[in-house]
């Protein structure tokens, strides 16, 4: 059986590679360069019960704003890096103690790298689409009992897989517009901070859109 599915991916490189050899430019290198935009649902059903506190999350969205560079080795392969930024400061749930006063939690901060690696398919002349798969790192900055900057700060990074399917427009000879839509792993956080208060988070976001902008050269 592994030896089956290792022979049908060999003659399917084999049959793209061939298909793509034939079209002009097919050993042609590039690099692209782009600026995208994320909007991303996040549920975070989450809730739990400590010493002194209790806490809930809510749902939420992340807007994140970045760029990125794509490196094309082949005409039908490319290599995608990109940074994305937290645009909005977000609710992220509310945090009670035993004498019933509240705290709004939140992101202070967000900051996302991810590498892909990705295939190409030409549908018309200037219409393609792409499928690809790889890693995300994302560093949080939580503020679990305020948002007002009181109250201390928890740092985290955390580090999973990311799968995603799009499709990209040629405008002109050099810019290119481009849509996907992304899944990412989810993880569910827990965490205590520098005097032992529980905070937890689930980073549960099914599906998410995110447009770009490109320039090859």
């Amino acid at each position: 059986m592994k030896n089956s599915i290792i022979l049908a991916i060999s003659i399917f490189i084999n049959i793209v590679t061939i298909s793509f050899a034939e079209e002009p430019g097919y050993n042609k290198e590039k690099i692209t360069m782009y600026y995208l935009y994320d909007y991303q649902t996040i549920v975070n059903k989450t809730s739990w019960v400590g010493s002194e506190h209790r806490g809930s999350g809510n749902e939420h969205v992340l807007q994140k704003i970045g760029w990125g560079i794509k490196y094309f080795p082949k005409q039908w392969v490319f290599l995608d890096i990109n940074q994305k930024t937290l645009a909005t400061y977000e609710k992220i749930g509310e945090i009670s103690d035993v004498n019933n006063l509240k705290w709004d939690s939140g992101i202070q901060e967000l900051n996302s790298y991810t590498l892909t690696v990705n295939y190409l398919h030409k549908l018309k002349n200037n219409l393609n689409y792409y499928i690809g798969c790889g890693r995300v790192l994302n560093k949080f900055e939580f503020k679990p009992f305020s948002l007002n900057g009181r109250s201390a700060a928890i740092d985290l990074r955390i580090t999973n897989w990311i799968i995603h399917a799009g499709v990209e427009y040629k405008i002109t000879e050099r810019c290119v517009f481009g849509l996907s839509v992304n899944y990412e792993e989810s993880v569910s956080l827990r965490m205590v901070d520098d005097i032992n208060r529980i905070f937890q988070y689930d980073y549960s976001s099914p599906y998410y859109l995110e447009p770009s902008i490109s320039f090859e050269f």
